[in-house]
């Protein structure tokens, strides 16, 4: 159940609030999307960088509601 890429006893700030009782944060897995390239006068394709997946990060809270 435990992820290596997960961190615990740290303080979480959105937009400047300290959250409470947060338990768990996961960060952003970064991720390049590699696109091939050729024009009509390459022998053979390149690889080019196409950029960078979609970004979300998770965090778990505890509440006793």
């Amino acid at each position: 159940m435990a992820d290596s890429n997960t961190y615990r006893a740290f303080a979480l700030f959105v937009q400047g609030e300290r959250v409470l009782n947060c338990t768990e944060y996961t960060p952003v897995d970064m991720k390049i999307i590699e696109d091939d390239f050729k024009t009509g006068a390459m022998d053979t394709a390149i690889t080019l960088d196409g950029g960078m997946e979609k970004m979300s990060a998770s965090f778990k809270v505890w509440s006793t509601v």
